[in-house]
Order: structure tokens, then C-alpha cells, then sequence
């Protein structure tokens, strides 16, 4: 059996290794450089105006799986309140914001939800705009927020809390 230590390692070089290919195509118009991927942080994506106006400075997180984005951060199960799905790729991100439980990608256990568009929309009135959840980020650890990505609270006026 592999140490889990190890395991991030290895999936850390792989990460890597995937930064150093998909960069030199551009996909999706964004590249990480190998350095950044093996940082194991996000790093500075586009500027992003969401559904409501709203304009905003990304930053881009690889992400190892396909996952639903919900449109609050305290709806259980996958496919619940979905609005849109992201592909796994290197995706850019808004901010971050602890919520309900995660879906649990890979066996991994988080409560942290990253703001973000889909990468393909559902349609309704978000426009594919919604949360991601942690545990489809490739870097962060169990129960931690991804290194490199705001908190929403940074945002003034900002409250990703349903009423």
C-alpha cells in the first residue's frame, strides 16, 4: 500500500506533468506553467463578470474530476440544486467560502466551496454560475481551504449565503 504522503507526491508530479503539456496548447485559454502547477497553489486567471454584474479577479485551480456546481453551499448529494457542470481541467475560480459538506470525489472530505461558472450551464437564471466544491480541486487537503484563492468574505457586499 501507498503512504499517503507519497500518493500527493506522486499526483503532484503528475500535476505537473499535465501543466507542462496542456500549457503550450492554451486549452481553454488558460495555462499554468510547470512551476505553478508544482506549487501546488492556484495561480492569476481572466477577470470574470458573473450573472448579477458583477466583475471579478480569478484565480485558476487545476481540477482532477467532473463535478456539479450547486447553486448555494448547503445543499447535500451530488446533482442536488445543480445549475452546471465543470469539467476537470485548469479552471478559474472567484473566491472560496466554507459550507455544507462536500461531495465526497476521490474519498476525500471538505466544506469548502469555490464561486465559479460552469463549464456547461443548465440554464435558469445563474446563467451556470454556482459552487464548486473543494473536493474536485486538485490542491487543498481534507477539511482545508485551496491554497492560493480568496476567501469571500475579502469581497465587500459580498454574502454567498442564501436567504
Amino acid at each position: 500500500m501507498i503512504s499517503l504522503k507519497r500518493q500527493g507526491a506522486s499526483m503532484l508530479r503528475m500535476a505537473a506533468a499535465v501543466a507542462a503539456v496542456v500549457a503550450p496548447l492554451g486549452l481553454a485559454g488558460v495555462t499554468a506553467t510547470p512551476a505553478q502547477a508544482a506549487s501546488g497553489s492556484c495561480w492569476g486567471g481572466p477577470q470574470a463578470t458573473d450573472h448579477q454584474g458583477r466583475t471579478f479577479n480569478t484565480r485558476v485551480c487545476p481540477t482532477w474530476t467532473t463535478a456539479d456546481l450547486l447553486n448555494h453551499t448547503y445543499q447535500i448529494g451530488e446533482g442536488a440544486g445543480a445549475v452546471g457542470r465543470m469539467y476537470a481541467n485548469n479552471n478559474w475560480v472567484v473566491c472560496q467560502t466554507r459550507g455544507g459538506s462536500n461531495p465526497p470525489y476521490g474519498g476525500n472530505s471538505n466544506h469548502w466551496w469555490l464561486y465559479t461558472q460552469a463549464d456547461q450551464s443548465y440554464g435558469g437564471p445563474t446563467n451556470g454560475w454556482g459552487w464548486l466544491p473543494a473536493t474536485a480541486v486538485s490542491y487543498g487537503g481534507n477539511e482545508d481551504p485551496i491554497p492560493g484563492v480568496p476567501t469571500c468574505a475579502t469581497y465587500p457586499g459580498y454574502d454567498p449565503i442564501p436567504r
